[in-house]
């Protein structure tokens, strides 16, 4: 016959351990849901071998991964090797680490050798090492808000990139729709003076802005729409410093000076082709 005070015990027992099972599935639920995945972004890369091609994930724990899934030369057959095929691999030498996530502008910790900050726009990743661009990514996927200061589809020709800083450009403005209202304007008056030589060529239009303390002022590039390629959007054809110009383009292209904070502007010119 069982004893009735060691039978109580083991139902207590019993029930004690039934609930530290659910304690724990519970922890492991949360933990789970802890880590949804917030935003991902990818690269958008114009080069047919699939060079620095990566993508970015941020997860609702404040952490992130980077996957590299550039292209990579087997040095003793001289061929590419795809890392997208071997997934483990890839998982392996993924980058893991925190982030410090601030509204719409993410902090990176030193394991990021490349950037250390990027800032979510207008359905991109922009990223800086500390407030100088480094490079656009597409945002494929995002459970936050994330701004949208203009129309993409009203200024569907358009990519807008914050110069580069120095001890003149020390500050970073966020351009918005009535800015690129005044924008556009002013270039649609400069193009209709120069019509009888331009013709009715269309172009995309890269804005390079700059801006300090007292004033805020935009350098804007033009280029024949037909020598545009989709890295268009996502890298500055030309980039301007106050000591230094670094150019990727070698055809003709505009250029035009606006002061958006006194709402004026020179007249447009175009440099002739490099080569």
């Amino acid at each position: 016959m069982i004893n009735k005070s060691v039978y109580m015990n083991f139902l207590i027992a019993q029930r004690a351990l039934g609930f530290i099972v659910v304690l724990i599935i519970v922890n492991a639920c949360e933990q789970k849901n802890n880590k949804n995945l917030i935003v991902k972004a990818i690269t958008v890369n114009n080069d047919m071998y699939g060079a620095s091609d990566y993508s970015i994930e941020v997860f609702s724990d404040s952490t992130y991964r980077i996957i590299d899934y550039s292209m990579v030369i087997d040095t003793i057959n001289l061929t590419l090797i795809d890392p997208k095929k071997n997934p483990r691999q890839l998982e392996r030498e993924a980058l893991h680490g925190p982030v410090k996530i601030k509204e719409n502008v993410l902090f990176f910790d030193a394991a990021c050798k490349n950037f250390n900050m990027a800032v979510l726009r207008n359905g991109y990743l922009d990223l800086y090492v500390d407030s100088n661009f480094v490079r656009r990514l597409l945002i494929e996927q995002a459970s936050i808000p994330i701004p949208q200061y203009y129309n993409k589809s009203r200024f569907s020709d358009y990519a807008i990139f914050d110069g580069p800083k120095d001890s003149i450009s020390d500050q970073t403005y966020e351009i918005k729709q009535n800015d690129l209202l005044f924008i556009d304007s002013a270039l649609t008056s400069q193009l209709v003076r120069l019509k009888s030589s331009l013709g009715n060529q269309a172009y995309g239009k890269q804005l390079n802005v700059y801006a300090n303390a007292d004033s805020v002022w935009i350098i804007v590039y033009l280029f024949p729409d037909k020598d545009l390629d989709k890295d268009f959007y996502f890298r500055p054809t030309i980039y301007r410093s106050s000591i230094s110009l670094r150019s990727a383009f070698e055809g003709a292209y505009g250029e035009l000076g606006i002061n958006l904070t006194k709402r004026s502007f020179s007249d447009l010119h175009f440099e002739p082709a490099s080569n």
